[in-house]
């Protein structure tokens, strides 16, 4: 037969226009736009399950080398929220943010944020480089919320455990590798975490009572030997358990998230306060002008760190 060219269908009508906006990237919780100011969208994401996504991250880490021992158990504490990346030397700002949004806040804008840090005199262009102006700022964004400045890192492992066991969240500087995990260059790479919760790993002691232990944690259905924390009311009854770790060897990890992924992390607790220890001053071929504290970095975000939690608690 030969063919026809009249018998083919017309083409299709030309795709509609581009819309006044240009889309710059996805993560897990926010679809981030540009405009003539910066403006973020919520969008629907169903969350990793807890338990999948923890199991993940131990997989990727060294904390399950003695796993296979019957003895050694795992217990774990994570609190959500959702991720949100930087635009700029926004980390410490964007790590309030998420913290803000664990404890369940409605999150201010980083438009909002910006400019009420440039105001109160803590920034240039929204870098923090110290922690304890990042404390106050959070009580003038969120009147009902605390952020407390601590320092002596290394003296409050118990005091951390116990409060992100009750679903609070902490803010800590260090110094971020190429794959954020923390490394140590001096503060040329200072960045801001948010820790969203814990696992520790422990062969049992002889002297703990396990069954009473285990009775305050979920047992995970999949992995034997993970603990989940049941409720963050429990976290008082647990100070005795904590006490018994410090006394015992074991081994602290914490799930963190930081603003240059939307994904988490499981940082050794060792190495994070190592990398907090090392941050002494700025990278010297950094051409920003940024607003350095008296004292410098090191008197700025070196051995410190934020507890954030619900004030009146």
């Amino acid at each position: 037969m030969a063919f026809n060219p009249q018998r083919l269908p017309p083409p299709p009508p030309p795709p509609p226009p581009h819309a006044p906006f240009q889309l710059i990237r996805r993560r897990d919780a926010y679809l981030q736009i540009t405009r003539p100011s910066f403006i973020t969208l919520p969008i629907q994401h169903a969350p990793e399950e807890s338990s999948t996504l923890i199991w993940k991250l131990l997989s990727e880490s060294n904390a399950l080398t003695r796993y296979d021992d019957p003895d050694y158990y795992l217990f774990s504490r994570y609190n959500q929220t959702i991720s949100i990346t930087q635009e700029g030397p926004t980390c410490g700002l964007v790590a309030l943010m998420m913290a803000l949004d664990c404890l369940g806040m409605s999150i201010p804008d980083l438009s909002q944020i910006l400019p009420r840090a440039k105001q109160l005199g803590y920034t240039n262009h929204g870098e923090m480089y110290s922690a304890l102006n990042l404390s106050q700022l959070v009580g003038y964004l969120v009147p009902n919320v605390q952020g407390i400045h601590v320092n002596n890192l290394s003296g409050r492992k118990s005091q951390f455990i116990e409060h992100l066991s009750s679903g609070w969240p902490i803010l800590i500087p260090y110094d971020s590798d190429r794959n954020h995990y923390p490394c140590q260059a001096n503060g040329y790479h200072a960045h801001w975490a948010v820790i969203l919760g814990y696992c520790i790993g422990m062969k049992k002691p002889k002297e703990m009572n396990i069954d009473k232990i285990l009775s305050l944690w979920e047992k995970d259905s999949s992995h034997p030997n993970l603990y989940h924390l049941n409720s963050p009311d429990d976290a008082y009854l647990l100070r005795d358990f904590f006490n018994t770790l410090l006394n015992n060897s074991s081994q602290l990890f914490l799930y963190a998230k930081q603003g240059k992924s939307i994904k988490v992390r499981l940082f050794d607790f060792d190495q994070l306060l190592k990398s907090n220890h090392n941050l002494h001053s700025t990278a010297p071929y950094s051409t920003r002008d940024l607003l350095i504290p008296e004292g410098g970095v090191r008197a700025g975000l070196s051995d410190q760190a934020i507890l954030i939690k619900p004030k009146n608690v």
